[in-house]
């Protein structure tokens, strides 16, 4: 499987070393990027616990996805504190 990982990589041009774990880290990093939950990925990878699962949660990092901005966008959308304007909404 490594060779045939390693080669298919090669041919394809993808300058990483491929190998299976390689293929199990992006797997699960595009499925959390992508809104997976960390339970979930955690369940598909046979991780006993959640911190294991954690060091393939690269988006975290992201500020968009930080608990302070998703908590200012509730804030400021959903209950009631943002203006009309802001909502886009006329009378």
């Amino acid at each position: 499987m490594w060779r045939l990982l390693r080669r298919l990589a090669a041919t394809a041009g993808i300058p990483v070393k491929m190998s299976p774990h390689v293929l199990r880290h992006t797997c699960a990093t595009l499925a959390r990027d992508a809104g997976a939950r960390l339970e979930d990925v955690q369940e598909q990878l046979g991780h006993a616990d959640a911190r294991t699962t954690r060091r393939y949660d690269h988006g975290g990092q992201r500020l968009d996805r930080a608990p302070a901005y998703t908590l200012a966008a509730y804030l400021t959308t959903s209950d009631g504190h943002s203006t009309e304007s802001e909502r886009g909404e006329t009378a």
